[in-house]
């Protein structure tokens, strides 16, 4: 299990929440990022790149984390294949994919430390 910046989620702390999906226009283009005190993580929805930044004092600690979904019948696609609905970035950035019968929202929460602490 990976942790980004004392956030309690797994896996550079990234929920894939199965909720509605907000029809908005797309707010961070292609490439969103946001920080929070010692920390930058920048996000590409449109490409299996997904999370492929995470810098951290000055010092990058990750890369191309991303999502894959599968039905078990046709195998598994990355989530960027999907229709990708909306974005969102703010203190956190909100990546919303749809389909015919699923809508997907994932979260990248950021809380970094004080800069020059490396505190992760």
């Amino acid at each position: 299990m990976s942790r980004l910046s004392a956030l309690l989620i797994p896996s550079f702390a990234i929920a894939a929440l199965l909720l509605p999906a907000r029809a908005e226009a797309a707010s961070c283009g292609i490439l969103c990022q946001t920080s929070n005190g010692n920390s930058i993580i920048a996000v590409n929805p449109n490409t299996s790149e997904g999370l492929l930044s995470w810098v951290m004092d000055g010092t990058q600690h990750g890369f191309q984390d991303w999502y894959w979904i599968g039905d078990g019948v046709n195998g598994e696609v990355s989530l960027d294949s999907l229709t990708l609905v909306s974005t969102d970035q703010a203190s956190d950035i909100t990546l919303s994919y749809s389909t015919a019968d699923l809508d997907i929202n994932v979260l990248y929460s950021l809380l970094g430390g004080v800069p020059g602490s490396g505190f992760r």
